[in-house]
């Protein structure tokens, strides 16, 4: 079977969620002995490369782009197309032309929402664009042949792409699938603990929301964060940079991930902080889990589905929790190998990768 799948992130250039996950599905598929091409946005590792840097370059070279889309199509005759996410604009276009030869189509969702995330100038501006994108979303999932969705939570809006879907395709697949951590069955040596930390890691920005953490690190200055980043808005990095400067905030540390071992940062912290106002399901709690770490975090639907961490109210309430972790070391402790097990009871590739048989959907 002749695969396409594309994706606007592939890992290592992108050390993002979407990027890993890109990775880890083409990986799956190559396992099950399908013949695998990959697309990409502008990453010279992968088969295609679109050579798009940003969607003002595609605008001015659009003519361009759409033949060279067709071309990979034509030339590679694929029996079926996979995109990972939509909101891509390179993905809703080779759906388009995959549906014009009736080919199959799969999308591995990664959640879709139009609604604003905040009532600001920024996210409102958000919605009245993407609302727009509505009929488009709409066309796509009433066409589409099989979803893999992350959606867990029945009436969590951030999966907009899988409630159309099963609206309009009632005799349809819906596939669910999961993240997956990149340090499965890692060994590393003792612990450090000279000091106990609460671990943040992933991508900087607003909707990650880490000035949380400072307000935090503001009023308990006996807790302790370490921010680990490989991507960022460079606007909101300054501004968090100034922020710990301005307050003199010893307790939070901000750290590049080439400059240290994420799997050590994970396995020497008390428990993974989640900051974000909104969520799919996070990589990051994942690689919590197999390393045996809680999370703890505040009220995100996407999670109340899973089992070993917190989820709080409020400020005032997650504060809390963060003391009782913080001055009840051994119950973290006491528990890594439960979290472990149940990481590699639900979450683990070895489990994942079955559901990407594509001969038996």
């Amino acid at each position: 079977m002749n695969i396409l799948l594309i994706s606007s992130q592939w890992s290592p250039k992108n050390q993002t969620g979407l990027g890993f996950a890109s990775l880890q599905h083409f990986k799956y598929l190559f396992k099950q002995g399908y013949n695998v091409k990959c697309v990409s946005l502008d990453d010279d590792s992968k088969d295609y490369n679109l050579r798009i840097k940003s969607k003002i370059n595609f605008i001015l070279n659009f003519k361009k782009k759409i033949k060279e889309i067709k071309n990979i199509i034509n030339n590679f005759k694929p029996d079926t197309i996979i995109v990972e996410s939509l909101q891509s604009f390179i993905s809703e276009i080779f759906l388009y032309y995959a549906f014009k030869i009736n080919c199959k189509t799969i999308l591995i969702s990664h959640g879709v929402s139009i609604a604003p995330y905040k009532m600001n100038f920024k996210y409102i501006f958000r919605f009245l664009i993407y609302f727009f994108y509505l009929p488009i979303l709409i066309y796509l999932t009433k066409k589409i042949d099989i979803l893999y969705t992350l959606k867990k939570d029945k009436y969590d809006l951030r999966h907009l792409d899988t409630i159309l879907f099963s609206i309009f395709n009632k005799k349809k697949k819906i596939i669910k699938y999961n993240n997956t951590s990149r340090f499965e069955f890692s060994k590393l040596t003792k612990k450090n603990l000279n000091i106990k930390y609460f671990l943040c890691i992933g991508y900087l920005n607003d909707i990650k929301n880490q000035e949380k953490i400072i307000k935090i690190a503001r009023k308990k200055k006996q807790l302790n964060f370490r921010i680990v980043y490989s991507s960022y808005d460079a606007t909101y990095l300054e501004k968090l940079k100034k922020n710990i400067t301005k307050h003199n905030l010893g307790n939070i540390k901000l750290i590049d991930s080439k400059e240290t071992d994420i799997r050590n940062e994970i396995k020497n912290c008390v428990a993974i902080i989640n900051t974000s106002i909104t969520e799919v399901q996070p990589l990051s709690i994942l690689e919590g889990f197999s390393f045996g770490k809680i999370y703890i975090s505040g009220n995100i639907k996407n999670l109340f589905h899973l089992k070993c961490g917190i989820n709080c109210n409020n400020l005032k309430q997650l504060i809390f929790n963060l003391n009782s972790l913080n001055e009840n070391i051994n119950f973290t402790s006491d528990i890594e190998s439960s979290v472990i097990d149940y990481y590699y009871s639900r979450f683990s590739n070895k489990i994942n990768s079955k559901k990407f048989n594509l001969n038996e959907l």
